[in-house]
C-alpha cells in the first residue's frame, strides 16, 4: 500500500513538472510572436496583450521553479519541506501584474496624448 502512495505521487510529480515545462514553452511561442507583431504594428492593443503573455511566461517560469521548489523533501533547515514556495511564487506574480497593468496605462495614456497610425495590421490581426 505505502508503495503505491509512493508510486502515485511520484507519477503526480512527474505530471506537475511536464504541465509546467508545456506552459513555459507555450507562453514563449506566444511571446515571440506577439514582439514580432507588435513591432510591426506599433498597436497598443497588441502590446497589451504581449503584457499579458509576458505575464503568463513569467507566472508559468515561476511555478515551474516554485514546483520543483517545493517538491524537495524536507531538510535541517526546512523540516516541514519546501511546500510555501508555490504560495511566495503566487505572491511574486502578484507584483509582476501590477506592474505590467502599470506599463500598459502608462502606453495607452501615451497614445491617447500623441496618436499613431497603426501599421501592419494583417500581421496584428493574424497573430491576435
Amino acid at each position: 500500500m505505502a508503495n503505491r502512495l509512493l508510486q502515485s505521487r511520484s507519477n503526480e510529480e512527474r505530471l506537475k513538472r511536464l504541465a509546467t515545462a508545456a506552459s513555459v514553452a507555450v507562453a514563449t511561442v506566444l511571446v515571440v510572436g506577439k514582439i514580432a507583431a507588435w513591432l510591426a504594428s506599433d498597436s497598443v492593443a497588441i502590446l497589451s496583450s504581449l503584457v499579458d503573455s509576458g505575464m503568463d511566461l513569467v507566472a508559468s517560469a515561476v511555478t515551474f521553479y516554485a514546483v520543483r521548489f517545493a517538491h524537495r523533501p524536507p531538510t535541517f533547515s526546512h523540516r516541514y519541506g519546501h511546500g510555501k514556495a508555490e504560495s511566495l511564487g503566487a505572491l511574486v506574480l502578484a507584483g509582476f501584474v501590477g506592474a505590467s497593468a502599470i506599463v500598459v496605462c502608462i502606453a495607452a495614456v501615451n497614445r491617447l496624448i500623441e496618436p499613431v497610425t497603426i501599421r501592419a495590421t494583417e500581421l496584428g490581426v493574424i497573430t491576435m
